[in-house]
């Protein structure tokens, strides 16, 4: 059952977030789909890492995918990490 969701602004800090559970034996997925249903996520799967390639957007688009990914997130009821501190957009 997914019980983190960590949510990066591109697939190299998905990767670079995802290794560093998987590294310690959580079990770990990065995915690239932001309309992933976390439904489908394996059972054994605790930790769920999303790219959601807002690196280079401006803040306001980017605001609204992590916004729609946290909202669709909220129905299934786990924790969101947000890992990165963006220095022009903020914390995402």
């Amino acid at each position: 059952m997914i019980t983190l969701l960590i949510i990066a602004d591109d697939f190299t800090g998905a990767l670079d977030t995802g290794v560093q559970f998987a590294a310690s034996g959580t079990a770990t997925r990065v995915i690239t789909n932001r309309d992933y249903d976390y439904r489908q996520a394996d059972e054994d799967v605790s930790v769920l890492v999303m790219d959601a390639e807002t690196r280079h957007l401006d803040s306001g688009k980017a605001y609204e995918i992590v916004y729609n990914i946290t909202k669709k997130q909220y129905v299934t009821a786990f924790l969101i990490y947000t890992r990165k501190l963006i220095p022009h957009y903020g914390a995402i």
